[in-house]
């Protein structure tokens, strides 16, 4: 839970997402197309950082987001007669996916309430 982020982790977060940029402004594709040992070694570089100091950048967090109405409802004054969908920032999905897994790990060795199963996998 401690330790450096790795390489096979930083692979991991490579070639996935869409070539819609979100509000920093780069896309999946763009880092995924970038020199790939240039991209894996700048990721990893800060990544580790954010995760030994225990921050996550606040412009990783931004996200556009944007409300939908969903098709055949009575009355679209109910937010159940709305979806959201959201695009975040590109580089702090990546990291998210990190973060995610670490926590998963940390709570299957914790053996975690069972009944507690969101973050867990089937």
């Amino acid at each position: 839970m401690n330790g450096s982020i790795s390489d096979t982790e930083i692979e991991l977060t490579l070639n996935i997402g869409s070539d819609t940029p979100g509000p920093d402004g780069i896309s999946a594709m763009l880092i995924d197309k970038a020199n790939r040992e240039c991209m894996h070694n700048c990721l990893k570089f800060i990544f580790n950082e954010a995760w030994f100091r225990g921050s996550f950048v606040n412009e990783w967090k931004m996200e556009d987001r944007v409300v939908l109405r969903k098709p055949g409802k009575d009355d679209y004054h109910e937010c159940s007669a709305y979806r959201t969908v959201s695009i975040t920032s590109c580089i702090g999905k990546r990291f998210e996916l990190f973060t995610s897994r670490q926590f998963s790990a940390v709570l299957e060795e914790a053996k975690f309430d069972a009944n507690q199963f969101a973050y867990l996998h089937s």
